[in-house]
């Protein structure tokens, strides 16, 4: 008999929709694994690109020799990506997010932004060990998020990593000392995917995107560090 529950073994999918006001429509499929979260290759039926073999563009690429045949995350973002090609980042667009757990809809945004949400899920659920640090947050995916409420479900999803290791023996990191240094190698990891796409694309909507994203990258540490007070009184309940 099967006892597993449903939700253990249903794909997690996240439908991306994008409305350019052209009559002109835009459906995605991101399919991960019930258990894992890793993206599924051929989730949303999108034919692959042609990536040059040996393509490792990071610095201190940590799978560069471990046998894959190029950067799982450009191998798996590109045939998204590629769907915009022609279209300017700044065109505004309106965007509905479908997952099981929830509906969201933007009426407006600017292309940059909304593909900028939908990237972000299937670059840290490749297989980039850099990346995987925050591919918990995938589960509970806020799409078009604040860099505040980005902030706040990122260093929530740091310390239940740490109250788990404590639970298990393992030294926590209470400081978010680790935490900082997780947002500041992924600084790193955009800055050479943007330059990769600056040579490879003729348009400037995918590299626009992969800015976005590192905005929150460069500003996550710095609102840990200088402006975490401002959530001090929130949580006075908890701090008499």
């Amino acid at each position: 008999m099967n006892t597993s529950k449903p939700d253990e073994e249903t794909p997690v999918i996240y439908h991306y929709r994008f409305d350019l006001h052209t009559e002109h429509v835009l459906d995605f499929e991101i399919e991960l694994h019930p258990q894992t979260l890793a993206f599924t290759r051929q989730a949303g039926g999108l034919d692959p690109i042609p990536i040059e073999e040996g393509l490792f563009p990071c610095v201190d690429c940590p799978i560069k020799d471990s046998g894959l045949r190029a950067c799982p995350v450009i191998e798996n973002i590109s045939p998204y990506l590629h769907s915009f090609r022609g279209m300017a980042s700044y065109d505004k667009v309106r965007v509905t997010i479908e997952s099981r757990d929830r509906f969201v809809s933007h009426k407006e945004a600017s292309l940059q932004q909304a593909i900028s949400s939908m990237i972000g899920i299937i670059m840290v659920t490749s297989g980039c060990p850099d990346l995987d640090k925050l591919r918990p947050m995938v589960r509970l995916h806020l799409p078009m998020a604040s860099v505040n409420e980005t902030m706040y479900r990122a260093v929530s999803t740091y310390l239940f990593a740490q109250y788990m290791r404590s639970v298990r023996g393992l030294d926590p990191d209470w400081n978010l000392d680790g935490l900082i240094a997780i947002y500041k190698r992924i600084e790193q990891i955009n800055r050479d995917l943007s330059d990769w796409m600056r040579l490879d694309s003729k348009d400037d909507t995918s590299t626009n995107a992969i800015i976005i994203l590192d905005i929150f990258a460069k500003m996550l540490p710095r609102s840990v560090e200088q402006q975490f007070g401002q959530f001090e009184e929130l949580f006075a309940p908890y701090l008499d």
